[in-house]
């Protein structure tokens, strides 16, 4: 039962950070008008893995469009 109850704080928690992360990616869309990955690693701290699922995920809402032939090129 105390680590259920410790899980679910730890989820919340991450969850919070999580959309913190992406608030951040997309006030700086804004901003910008385009970002790469490379960018949304950066601005974020996360890894090149969550970065792309993050983006992924906004896609996904259609809060973000990906754009870009190559994959080194794609921006959003």
């Amino acid at each position: 039962k105390y680590l259920k109850q410790v899980g679910e704080k730890g989820r919340a928690t991450r969850l919070a950070k999580l959309t913190q992360k992406r608030q951040m990616i997309l006030e700086e869309l804004k901003k910008k008008g385009k970002l790469t990955r490379k960018e949304v690693m950066d601005i974020t701290g996360v890894s090149k893995t969550n970065a792309i699922l993050m983006l992924n995920t906004l896609e996904h809402e259609g809060k973000v469009v990906q754009h870009g032939e190559y994959r080194a090129s794609h921006a959003y």
